[in-house]
């Protein structure tokens, strides 16, 4: 946004200042000061400018020319359009077309009051104001087309030519104001940066919008030819070295006057005035070039197709690695899950007193067993071994001391199958869940190496060249 009405920073002041600059330049258009700037005002506005800071800066820069009889109609024309906007700003309204007639009607203060210092006729004021609204929608486009796109968008067409012409009146206005030869210094570097940033045929074409200001100004169309021979050296020559193109404009302008005497006064304020333009260009840091010309190639449309298409190739590519990163998380989850083994011995320990408690408890023979310490611990375990091994056990598999004083052996023999049962299928549940886990942790695994890849291959952009 050009002007930040919420809180005043380096850049807010910056603008302003440019804007009350701007103010003074096109005020000065003309063979004499008028309130040509009035288009510049409302477009400064439009733009977002301060309707309450506005007026008190546009009365300003009459006080800077020293146009002291034009302040009341200056005024009348700034508080007027403060006061619409305003209201349009209150409405939550946006002004479109109708700024044109509210522009009309703010010159009404400098048709009746007009110039106290100058005596100005009906038909000068109708022909100054008759300019100024001419000027309204050229301001207004260029200022919009700066605060919304700036070098973020390709401009339009018509945001093209306004930009061109608004240029051309700002030149008219710097010679007025201060020198033909200042004007002529500030366009040298203006065509040397276009030949540096832009493709060929755009520098002819600028540099032929630029001569327009001195031509009027002079009221000679010498200065078109002048500079667009300027624009075809730069632009030749800039693709071997800016340098190279920055000492031929100098050159050339030398050289056009040596064999046709293009200008009627060439003298040591002229040669200067380009001197100083083409060494300015040259004491612009390359790396700032560099990234403005790199901006700049992305307005083709090509590259505009292009840079979107990398846009979204890396914003999916970001949106793969972090859906990799779940998929890795996942894994490592599945990894957290391990389940702890129950050790053999553990197990063993568990069967044997619930053998004894479901077989033995429930024998008539209990208490005569537990007096001559029946069934022994060793024969027991040993009955364990056994079924753990084979899986089940059988009468031949009962050691002879417990077979010779077990009265049941069968619920014995029973009871131990049922366990061996159960632990085998624990067992199995226990592996198949290991199984599951791991293969799971894999998959997950492979996804994410597949999604990082594909990540990898999105991410790498499309190239292009920066060269226009």
């Amino acid at each position: 946004m050009l002007f930040n009405r919420k809180k005043t920073d380096a850049l807010s002041i910056l603008c302003y200042l440019v804007l009350l600059i701007a103010f003074t330049i096109v005020s000065s258009i003309g063979k004499d000061v008028s309130v040509f700037s009035v288009s510049v005002y409302a477009a400064a506005l439009y733009s977002g400018a301060s309707p309450l800071f506005c007026p008190l800066l546009y009365v300003a820069s009459f006080v800077v020319l020293g146009r002291f009889g034009l302040l009341p109609a200056a005024a009348i024309s700034s508080v007027f359009l403060s006061i619409i906007f305003l209201i349009y700003s209150a409405c939550k309204t946006k002004i479109r077309y109708e700024l044109l007639l509210f522009v009309a009607l703010s010159l009404i203060g400098f048709m009746l009051l007009g110039d106290f210092d100058k005596d100005l006729s009906l038909t000068e004021k109708a022909i100054i104001s008759a300019i100024t609204l001419a000027l309204t929608p050229v301001s207004n486009i260029t200022f919009t087309a700066i605060k919304e796109k700036g070098l973020k968008y390709k401009f339009s067409f018509e945001e093209y030519v306004c930009l061109t012409a608004f240029s051309a009146i700002f030149g008219i206005g710097i010679s007025n104001l201060f020198s033909p030869e200042i004007y002529k210094g500030l366009a040298v570097i203006a065509i040397l940066l276009c030949a540096y940033l832009f493709r060929t045929g755009i520098t002819s074409l600028i540099s032929a919008v630029l001569g327009l200001a001195l031509s009027v100004y002079y009221a000679r169309i010498d200065y078109v030819a002048v500079f667009c021979v300027w624009g075809i050296f730069a632009q030749t020559l800039c693709g071997f070295s800016p340098y190279l193109s920055a000492l031929s404009i100098p050159l050339v302008d030398y050289v056009l006057q040596v064999l046709f005497g293009v200008y009627s006064d060439y003298g040591t304020a002229s040669v200067v005035s380009v001197v100083a333009g083409a060494l300015l260009f040259c004491l612009i840091p390359r790396a700032a070039l560099k990234k403005l010309k790199d901006s700049l190639s992305l307005f083709r449309e090509k590259q505009l197709t292009r840079e979107a298409i990398n846009r979204n190739r890396i914003m999916t590519s970001n949106r793969l690695y972090e859906l990799s990163g779940v998929f890795t998380e996942i894994a490592a989850a599945f990894g957290f899950l391990k389940k702890e083994a129950v050790s053999d011995e553990t197990v063993k320990r568990v069967m044997e007193e619930r053998l004894i408690e479901n077989a033995c408890l429930s024998c008539e023979n209990v208490d005569n067993c537990k007096d001559k310490g029946f069934p022994k611990k060793k024969d027991v375990e040993k009955l364990i071994d056994i079924g753990t091994a084979k899986g089940k056990v059988s009468f031949i598999d009962v050691p002879s001391d417990m077979a010779k004083n077990c009265k049941r052996p069968n619920d014995i023999i029973y009871g131990l199958n049922r366990l061996l049962a159960e632990y085998r299928n624990r067992k199995i549940d226990d592996m198949n869940y290991q199984n599951g886990r791991e293969l799971l942790a894999r998959e997950a695994e492979g996804i994410s190496e597949i999604l990082r890849g594909l990540a990898l291959d999105t991410g790498t952009v499309l190239k292009y060249r920066s060269a226009l």
